[in-house]
This record gives C-alpha cells, sequence and structure tokens, in this order.
C-alpha cells in the first residue's frame, strides 16, 4: 500500500524547489543590493551625520523610514515572482497532474506551496532587518566611537520598529495572496509573473490617470476609486497603526479621507478574495495541462 505524500515533505520540497532556482536568487540579489544602495545614499547625504548628532531621534526615523519603503518594494517583488513561479511553474510545466496522480490532495498541495512561500517571506522580513539593525549599530560606532545616542533613543521608536515589522508582515501576506490567486486563475507561469508583477504598477498608474481625469471634468466620484484599491490601502497602512511617525508613502495613496479601518478591510478583503479564488479553482476545476 503506497503512502500518500506529507504535507511536512510537500513543503520541504518546495523549499527545495524553489532554493535551487536561479531566479529566486536574481530577485533576492535585486532586493538586498536595492537596501545596500539606499544605506549608502544615506551616508552620502552630507548633513545626516550632523542629524544624528543633534536630533538622533529623528535621525532614526529617517532611517526606519527609508528601510520601510525599501523593504516593501523589495520583499513585495521578490514575493510575487516566487510565489507565482512556485504557483505556475507547476501548471507551465504540466507536473501538476504527476503531482495530484500520486496522492497529493488539491490543497494539501496549494498550501504547501503557500506555506513554503511563507517560510521565504520570513526569512527575507528577518535577514532585512538584521542587515538594517547592524548598518545602525555600526554607523552610530563609527560617527560616535560608541552607542550612547543609540542607547538613548526612547523606547517608543523600538515599539515603532515592531509595528513597522508587523506592516511588512501584511505587505507579504498580500502578495503572496495576489500572486497565487493570479497564478492559479492564469494557470500559467508567464500569465501569473506578468499579471502579479505588473498589479500595483498598474494601480499606481490608473491612480495618475484618475486624477488627471478629475482635473478634466471636475468630477469627483473618480477620486473615490483609487480608496478601494489594493496598492493605495498598502502604501498607508502603516498610519493606521501609527500616527505619529508613519512611514511616508512611496507611491498612490487613496484621493479622499478615509477612516483606518477602511484601509485594513480593503487590504483585508482584498487577500480574502484572492485566497478564496485560490481555494475554488484548485479545488473544482479540471487539470488538463
Amino acid at each position: 500500500m503506497s503512502r500518500r505524500p506529507s504535507f511536512t515533505g510537500l513543503v520541504r520540497g518546495e523549499l527545495l524547489k524553489s532554493s535551487r532556482q536561479a531566479t529566486t536568487w536574481l530577485f533576492l540579489l535585486v532586493m538586498f543590493g536595492g537596501i545596500g544602495f539606499s544605506m549608502l545614499a544615506m551616508l552620502g547625504a552630507g548633513n545626516i551625520k550632523t542629524e544624528w548628532q543633534h536630533v538622533p531621534t529623528e535621525t532614526a526615523y529617517t532611517m526606519l523610514d527609508v528601510l520601510s519603503v525599501v523593504l516593501s518594494i523589495g520583499t513585495g517583488i521578490v514575493l510575487l515572482g516566487l510565489t507565482a513561479r512556485v504557483i505556475g511553474q507547476e501548471y507551465q510545466s504540466g507536473t501538476i497532474r504527476i503531482l495530484l496522480a500520486r496522492g497529493v490532495g488539491r490543497l494539501q498541495l496549494l498550501f504547501a506551496k503557500l506555506a513554503a512561500v511563507s517560510i521565504w517571506a520570513l526569512l527575507i522580513l528577518a535577514a532585512g532587518i538584521a542587515v538594517y539593525l547592524a548598518f545602525l549599530l555600526l554607523t552610530v560606532q563609527a560617527w560616535d566611537g560608541g552607542t550612547g545616542r543609540l542607547s538613548a533613543l526612547p523606547a517608543g521608536f523600538w515599539a515603532d520598529l515592531r509595528l513597522r515589522v508587523l506592516v511588512l508582515l501584511l505587505s507579504e501576506a498580500s502578495c503572496i495572496l495576489l500572486a497565487t490567486g493570479v497564478s492559479v486563475a492564469g494557470r500559467s507561469l508567464s500569465i501569473g509573473m506578468a499579471v502579479a508583477l505588473g498589479w500595483f504598477p498598474a494601480e499606481n498608474l490608473a491612480t495618475l490617470a484618475i486624477i488627471l481625469i478629475n482635473r478634466v471634468t471636475n468630477q469627483d466620484f473618480w477620486l473615490h476609486i483609487p480608496d478601494y484599491l489594493l496598492g493605495p490601502n498598502l502604501n498607508v497602512l502603516s498610519g493606521t497603526f501609527q500616527h505619529d511617525h508613519a512611514a511616508r508613502p512611496a507611491f498612490a495613496t487613496p484621493l479622499t479621507h478615509v477612516s483606518d479601518a477602511h484601509i485594513q478591510l480593503v487590504v483585508l478583503a482584498f487577500g480574502v478574495v484572492f485566497l478564496a479564488v485560490s481555494m475554488v479553482l484548485t479545488a473544482r476545476r479540471d487539470v488538463l495541462q
């Protein structure tokens, strides 16, 4: 009697497959290269050392803002591409039929892939935070010859850092579910990759177009459309948890005033819809490739 593949074994297999793909490491190289470039750019700012000596808390928040934006973009790109590849490649190559024929449950396979990508997400974020803290420690040590000012940062700063990590985790989860939903719906690596990586740029461009349409038509109802898009709400999600030191959005935001609950509900709704679409299509649709 043959044994059914275990969930743990499936997760290990997905981690092994993704770790041996060159695109995974290429995405990570681009991400950490962006982090390194942003840190060097901060050090190149002529007045940052002086600011640290006079207003260390504000300077630490500036560094944290830069890290939040870079990590949000970097982890988003990595996880959108990685998830689309993990999900879509099975359809593209036809290996999903082989896996299912060996007794793997459809939803079992889907959740194993989600678990593997989630482990990647945690490792990537942990590495990014570690790089930031090491950069902060080494920079302060070089500037001050010690860590006195760093140790004197208020407890609120470290609490805000934990909140930023929470927001980044939510952002990572949104990216994973988005890429999963479009990859399962498209049943193709190329479709999943294109739609997943193009989703947020398309929303940013759509927001700019809506601003222009509003100016031409003088109809304010257009301005409410970005209030219900995923990207603009994700960009201001941190502000719903910390109002005094929220990260400054780098891209599109809702164009009208919306409540914290609205922002959180929109992000949650997109995640639920993407997950539901993935589960329903995986469980009920025939695999013909």
